[in-house]
């Protein structure tokens, strides 16, 4: 600022050309800015305990879904699926099932949410407070201090603590809900690991399998049927019910023995595919959720400002990007 100019400022407003002023601005930012990094590390961690809990209730989720995969019941649910043409939704609706909804993945979902909400809320009501003291101490020293506060004062920014928390909270919520819900995030996860494992070489034998499988099974049991007739001690109408009924369990126990080969064959298989895919979801979600926060944590920090009469810049206040 030019000589002239700047002592034009100076007479009209002291304030404005405190050097003290300029130097607890500053003070300010970089608060602003290290309390921006502590809360983005806070959640950083909460996170990966939140995924470390849900990723192990999916692994048994990922057992759960091959022990049904390996039944007679899930044989013959699937060519039932084959026979309408609805295999592919069938077997997704199933995975959906057994690895998310048996796992309790919203509810998982809606309290890690919580957690770091209410971690961002006590972080912003420490800084608030921590404003509120150091603006209270300056002013004491420098009456410019109130300057940096605009209109409202320090009573206005900081003066009812639960009404700046609920001002707070409600930014931080609705940012988060812009970026994400848990929903969104279910239909996400949940396409991705069917579209995943569709390409996988041990889920395309098995889905190739259960087509040959549905084309045999009616010629089999009419064989199945009419063999077990000939075994079958009663004569005239009671030897067909006989044959029917012995030929059904013969049936039955052969696709068992059948199914236990299969297992032994393809589980281990199918298993690592499914964990490896989940895997892969789950640095997915670690971003999704780390997105999510950083975004609930800006918008706090920004409305902070915003009553502290500050301009807040999220990349300016802190080096660490989401």
């Amino acid at each position: 600022m030019a000589g002239p100019a700047q002592a034009v400022v100076a007479w009209t407003n002291p304030c404005r050309a405190d050097p003290a002023l300029a130097a607890l601005s500053d003070a300010l930012d970089t608060q602003l800015g290290t309390a921006r990094t502590g809360a983005l590390v806070s959640a950083d961690a909460a996170i990966e305990t939140a995924l470390d809990d849900f990723f192990a209730r999916a692994a048994h989720g990922v057992d759960a879904y091959l022990d049904w995969y390996f039944t007679v019941v899930g044989e013959y649910q699937r060519l039932a699926a084959v026979a309408v043409g609805d295999m592919g939704a069938f077997m997704v609706a199933q995975l959906d099932q057994r690895l998310f909804a048996d796992t309790g993945f919203e509810t998982w979902l809606d309290e890690t949410f919580a957690v770091l909400n209410a971690d961002a809320d006590a972080r912003m009501a420490e800084l608030a407070g921590s404003f509120g003291a150091r603006f209270g101490r300056a002013a004491e020293q420098n009456a410019c201090a109130v300057e940096l506060l605009g209109p409202a004062g320090l009573g206005g920014a900081c003066g009812d603590p639960a009404a700046l928390g609920r001002d707070l909270g409600r930014a931080g919520t609705a940012a988060a809900a812009g970026a994400l819900t848990a929903k969104l995030v279910w239909k996400q996860v949940a396409g991705a690991v069917a579209a995943k494992l569709s390409a996988k070489q041990s889920f395309k034998t098995a889905v190739a399998l259960a087509g040959k499988a549905a084309a045999k099974k009616g010629g089999a049991s009419v064989a199945s049927a009419h063999g077990a007739t000939a075994l079958c001690a009663p004569s005239g109408p009671w030897a067909v019910l006989c044959g029917i009924g012995a030929g059904a369990a013969a049936w039955l126990a052969v696709d068992k023995a059948m199914i236990e080969v299969d297992e032994v064959r393809f589980r281990e298989a199918m298993r690592a595919d499914l964990l490896a895919v989940l895997a892969e979801q789950r640095e997915a979600i670690e971003v999704l959720l780390r997105t999510r926060q950083a975004a609930s944590i800006d918008a706090r920090l920004g409305a902070l400002a915003q009553r502290l009469g500050r301009r807040y810049v999220p990349a300016r206040e802190s080096g660490r990007l989401p």
